[in-house]
Formats: C-alpha cells, structure tokens, sequence
C-alpha cells in the first residue's frame, strides 16, 4: 500500500520539477526577447543617427553690404525637400510681417546655400529687407523662432526648430515628424 503512495509522490515530485524548469526557462527567454529588443532599438537609433541630416542656419557678411541667411547641412546624411516656415515677428515689432524662405531641393553633408534676401512680407506687401538685423543679436530687438522640415534618403521627414535674434542662437529641437 505504500508503493502507490511513494509513487504518487514521485510524480508530484517531477511534475513540480518540471514546472520550476518550464518558469525558470521562461524567465531567461523573456530576458534574452527583452535584451534583443533593447539591441535592436539601439541599432535602428544608429542607423536613424547615420542618415540624418541636422540643420544649421547663420546670418555671416557676404561680398555686398548686405548680409546673407546661409542653411548649412551638419549631419551625416542628405537633407532633401527643405522647407521653412515662415518666420514671424513679435506682434509689437512688426505686426503682420514675416520672412518667406525659398524651398531647397537637396544638401549634402557639409554643403550650404545661402539666401541673399528672404522675402519680408509687411500684411499682403511684399519688400525687400534691408540686411537681416532680426537675427543678428547685436540689432534684433526679439527671438525668432525658425522651423525646418526635411527629409532624409530613407524617407525619414524630420522638423527642426532653431532660435535666432535677441538672444543669440541656439538648436530648440530636432525630431521625426511622423512616426509611422
């Protein structure tokens, strides 16, 4: 009468075994799926870094009296379809008045182009600015805020947005616009 009572206890013994094997498994593989997605994100932000272009926009003299609005590509990848918002003034400076930048198709790591004249729109008057004092901080009387979308060679579309004026300049932020 004892045998079948060892032997049920035998089997309760290997069947709890069993269980603690199939969690203790169950464990590491969850650790292991854990550390792949962690490399994983890791290589896809590098490879993210490795293609994006990063923005920089200056005022620097030009040949002329006049200064010029250069956007220089400093990241490692190219910048396609560049556009910039229009870029408005505090309402007590100039109510009503904005810089409208041109489109840029491409700019490859390390190449720039240079605007002599953004448009300066005064209501629904187009004029011609006279220098760019608004982003120089020695002249400009505010901050203006500038936003870039671009895309990358993947297709990746980014915005950026950058201080310029009153207060120096500065990178605010660079981000994917839509993660899809």
């Amino acid at each position: 009468m004892n045998c079948p009572c060892i032997i049920d206890w035998l089997n309760l013994s290997i069947l709890t075994l069993t269980l603690i094997a199939v969690g203790w498994y169950a464990a590491i593989t969850h650790r292991l799926h854990q550390t792949a997605q962690n490399q994983l994100a890791e290589v896809t932000r590098q490879r993210t870094l490795s293609v994006m272009p990063t923005l920089l926009p200056q005022v620097r003299p030009s040949s002329s009296i006049i200064d010029e609005f250069h956007l220089t590509n400093i990241g490692n990848g190219v910048a396609l379809n560049i556009t910039i918002d229009d870029v408005r003034f505090a309402p007590d400076t100039l109510p009503n008045s904005y810089y409208r930048f041109q489109s840029v198709l491409m700019l490859r790591p390390t190449e720039s182009v240079s605007f002599l004249y953004p448009d300066l729109w005064e209501g629904f008057k187009l004029k011609k600015p006279q220098g760019l004092p608004h982003f120089k901080p020695e002249f400009a009387t505010s901050t203006l805020t500038l936003r870039f979308t671009f895309q990358d060679i993947e297709g990746s579309e980014y915005e950026q947005f950058f201080q310029m004026g009153k207060a120096g300049s500065k990178q605010i932020s660079v981000r994917l616009k839509n993660h899809s």
